[in-house]
């Protein structure tokens, strides 16, 4: 039991890394292998693991949602969201219910369900607890950017530019700039919800910052980073 407690814990560690350096494969792998051993270890009788077996379901459909393994992404987070409701009131954390949601949001987003999309979103962004934290203040402008363009898309403008320079402000911020696909991602999605907004002199300069950003990762080698290394 120890030896597969050593492994969850090695997987999990070497999944988030592959995650933030743009190893998508490598940990979409690692997270596989991570809940291969919480499965194990739940079949051998221990106890209290259900939350992290849900931590690592949302966390591998992230890393799919980046592979555009949509439809995997969406069965992971059904069964993370069937095992949080399993869960007693008490034990059913908030963050983690955010962080779901969110994932299950741009789900809904790329397989063109704005409705759900939306509703989910403001869900999330309702359940995140509010705090100056660096990693909660990148989830939030994340829910926010993403919110703010799918609401831009559907006419909703008014909800949509607050939103979207909430994110922005955060994004741009020296203390929380990312170099990262993600990143450059979410800003290329805001400068086109800017241009249906018809702010479109704001528009060019988010998407010069997002080009910049892409053609940084080209040069530094990142890009093919994203179906794992080397691969």
């Amino acid at each position: 039991m120890r030896t597969l407690e050593a492994e969850l814990a090695r997987a999990t560690a070497a999944g988030h890394q592959f995650h933030r350096d743009d190893h998508f494969a490598d940990a979409a792998e690692s997270f596989a292998r991570a809940l291969s051993a919480v499965d194990t270890l739940v079949l051998q009788g221990q106890e209290g693991l259900a939350e992290r077996r849900i931590e690592l379901l949302v966390a591998l459909a992230s890393v799919l949602f980046d592979l555009d393994r949509w439809g995997e992404a969406e069965q992971k987070l059904g069964d993370a969201l069937q095992a949080l409701d399993s869960l007693p009131d008490g034990m059913r954390p908030a963050p983690i219910r955010a962080v779901l949601f969110y994932e299950l949001g741009r789900v809904h987003w790329q397989a063109r369900r704005p409705g759900e999309a939306i509703n989910i979103l403001r869900s999330a962004l309702a359940l995140l607890p509010r705090g100056s934290e660096h990693e909660a203040t990148l989830l939030r402008a994340r829910m926010q950017a993403v919110l703010g363009v799918v609401l831009a898309l559907s006419g909703e403008v008014d909800e949509s530019i607050d939103l979207l320079d909430a994110a922005l402000a955060v994004f741009e911020h020296p203390a929380h700039w990312q170099f990262s696909r993600d990143h450059a991602r979410l800003l290329s999605n805001i400068g086109y919800a800017q241009c249906v907004l018809g702010r479109l002199v704001e528009s060019q300069q988010t998407f010069r910052r997002a080009l910049a950003m892409f053609e940084g990762m080209v040069q530094a080698g990142r890009w093919r980073q994203r179906v794992g290394r080397g691969r």
